[in-house]
């Protein structure tokens, strides 16, 4: 559940919308979820961390990673369009 969680939001992102996502906002906003989200859920479940634990990781996992997803491609964008145009 917990990776279902963490790109969630990036491939709703991705397919709800064109030209919204670059590669690598989903890379982006799918390693906070990953590399943070995970972690701080398995130390709230397994080594005492608790319930404030497991759901700011579950915050963290969807609307973080949905958050970083739209700002780095917001800033690859422009990047994106230089080079292409």
């Amino acid at each position: 559940k917990a990776l279902m969680l963490t790109f969630c939001i990036p491939i709703i992102l991705a397919l709800l919308t064109k030209d919204f996502l670059t590669r690598e906002g989903f890379l982006a906003g799918s390693a906070i979820g990953v590399f943070i989200g995970i972690p701080l859920y398995a130390y709230g479940q397994f080594f005492g961390g608790g319930p404030v634990a497991m759901a700011t990781a579950v915050l963290l996992e969807v609307f973080g990673s949905g958050a970083v997803c739209w700002i780095v491609s917001e800033l690859t964008r422009k990047r994106h369009a230089v080079i292409t145009a």
